[in-house]
């Protein structure tokens, strides 16, 4: 009888050890991971938000579909944002285009036709959550905002193998008769370009009477400035040689997001080109 019993749990302790030992080296599930350093002057190792197992709580999202150059501004606020893509080299990023955005702030996206799975029901985290992933003979590094955004989820999402870049914002873009006609705001929040994370924030001063959005993105010490004109639920501009293009998000806009591209002065004084997003929350 005993030695029935030790065979027994001998059983149960080799199907314990089958079951666990399937976790790594499957390539089912997202790995958290440093960001890529492609070409970027005195690239620093990014430190992400760390993320946590548990159950997603996301906002409902309605699905819909931005136009390349076109800023969703649905009466209804439902699933829009801006995308860009670029091909080639870091160098080149700064010549990034406009691309068709579609999809689900809480689940998938796809950027010209390009699908990325933005959220993960398992994963919580208030900053970054970075991944690196095999898939169709790439290795695809992933960043995404975390959960500290109610309204929408910004990120970038770079192609080793094929040299592609993506750059997204997409979320519950504000209906534009609830965008303050006048008044001043002060929003503060995250950003990530050229795939770092380290040492990143985003702040912006909005003049919603005078129609005028200011402010800047940090990561990996560089500052990229941003600025832009007010257009509805929109924003877009032009600032030292960088472009960016957003939205406000929620029912009041209690938060913005947005994309861009140029080239700044990098840590050598070089010029660097930039790929990037950003989002923030509005500050009482």
């Amino acid at each position: 009888m005993k030695k029935a019993k030790s065979l027994l749990a001998c059983a149960v302790l080799l199907a314990l050890s089958a079951c666990g030992g399937g976790g790594s080296g499957g390539g089912n599930g997202p790995s958290v991971s440093t960001p890529p350093k492609p070409g970027v002057t005195k690239p620093d190792v990014s430190k992400p938000g760390a993320t946590k197992p548990g159950t997603a709580k996301p906002d409902a999202t309605k699905p819909g579909t931005t136009k390349p150059g076109n800023q969703g501004q649905s009466a209804g606020g439902s699933g829009q944002g801006g995308a860009l893509m670029a091909t080639g080299k870091l160098d080149d990023v700064a010549n990034a285009k406009a691309a068709a955005l579609s999809g689900d702030k809480d689940s998938k996206i796809s950027v010209n036709g390009h699908e990325i799975q933005v959220a993960y029901p398992y994963i919580q985290s208030k900053g970054f959550s970075v991944f690196r992933q095999g898939k169709n003979g790439n290795t695809v590094h992933t960043i995404t905002s975390g959960h500290k955004f109610s309204h929408m989820r910004f990120g970038y999402q770079y192609l080793e193998q094929e040299s592609k870049y993506y750059v997204f914002a997409v979320g519950n873009v504000t209906p534009a008769d609830a965008v303050p006609a006048k008044g001043k705001a002060v929003y503060a929040g995250d950003a990530t370009f050229n795939g770092f994370t380290e040492g990143n924030s985003s702040s912006f001063e909005v003049d919603f009477g005078g129609k005028t959005i200011k402010g800047k993105a940090v990561a990996n010490q560089l500052t990229v400035p941003l600025e832009g004109t007010i257009k509805g639920s929109s924003f877009s501009g032009t600032k030292n040689n960088v472009t960016m293009q957003g939205n406000f998000f929620g029912p009041k806009a209690e938060e913005l997001s947005g994309v861009f591209k140029g080239k700044i002065s990098g840590n050598n004084g070089n010029p660097t080109s930039v790929i990037g997003s950003f989002g923030a929350v509005k500050q009482q």
